[in-house]
C-alpha cells in the first residue's frame, strides 16, 4: 500500500502550497464511511481549509473495485507491450498515422477486456 507519508506532513504541505484543486482517488468506500479513518479525517480537514469536496462515482463494493483496478492496470501493461511490439516490428509506420493505429489497437483490446461492461 502506498501512502503520502505522515498525515500531519501532508496537511502542512497542503496548507503551505495552497493548491487550487486537489484530486484524490482510489479511496475505499469503507475508508470513507469508517469514523476514525484517515481518509474521512482528510475529507473533513480539506473542508475546514475551505475546499469543496465532491465525490464522483463511488463503487458500492470495495472488493469488486479492487479487481477492476487490477484488471485496468493489467490492461494498461498489455497495451504498452502491444505498442512497443508494434513499433519494434513495423519500423516503416508513418508517424502521422501512428495515432490512428494506436487508437484502433486500444479500442479493440478495450472491447475484448471490458466490452461486457459497455451497455
Amino acid at each position: 500500500m502506498k501512502t503520502l507519508g505522515k498525515y500531519e506532513d501532508l496537511i502542512k504541505f497542503i496548507q503551505n502550497i495552497k493548491p487550487g484543486l486537489i484530486v484524490v482517488s482510489e479511496f475505499t468506500l469503507n475508508a470513507l464511511k469508517k469514523r476514525n479513518s484517515y481518509t474521512r479525517k482528510l475529507m473533513k480537514d480539506l473542508k475546514s481549509m475551505g475546499y469543496d469536496v465532491e465525490y464522483g462515482y463511488l463503487s458500492p463494493n470495495d472488493k469488486k473495485t479492487r479487481k477492476i483496478v487490477k484488471k485496468t492496470k493489467q490492461f494498461s501493461l498489455k497495451i504498452r507491450y502491444m505498442l512497443i511490439k508494434l513499433l519494434h516490428e513495423n519500423k516503416e509506420i508513418d508517424p502521422l498515422a501512428i495515432g490512428d493505429t494506436i487508437d484502433n489497437i486500444v479500442l479493440q483490446e478495450f472491447m475484448k477486456d471490458f466490452g461486457h461492461l459497455v451497455k
